[in-house]
């Protein structure tokens, strides 16, 4: 039997589809219903996936500097460094 947070979630792999297509015009290129759209599908995801927090590092420059961030690996939603500081 699998965790919640490993059970198959149809209805969040579909949203998911959605927001990276919705996501692929930049928002300033776009009408007012449009972004509602993807403010709901984001919405959505936040709510409704059982997510997989992952902590990684980014290189931010040149110089070595980076940043540590967390996102969920099933939805692409990224959280705020202060949920875990």
């Amino acid at each position: 039997m699998h965790k919640e947070s490993e059970q198959s979630q149809p209805d969040v792999e579909i949203m998911c589809r959605v927001n990276q297509l919705l996501d692929a015009i930049d928002s300033n290129n776009c009408n007012d219903d449009y972004n509602k759209l993807r403010k709901l599908s984001a919405a959505y995801l936040i709510k409704h996936c059982n997510h997989s927090i992952v902590r990684d590092y980014i290189d931010t420059d040149v110089d070595g500097g980076g940043q540590t961030i967390y996102y969920c690996e099933k939805c692409m939603h990224t959280l705020p460094i202060s949920v875990y500081n």
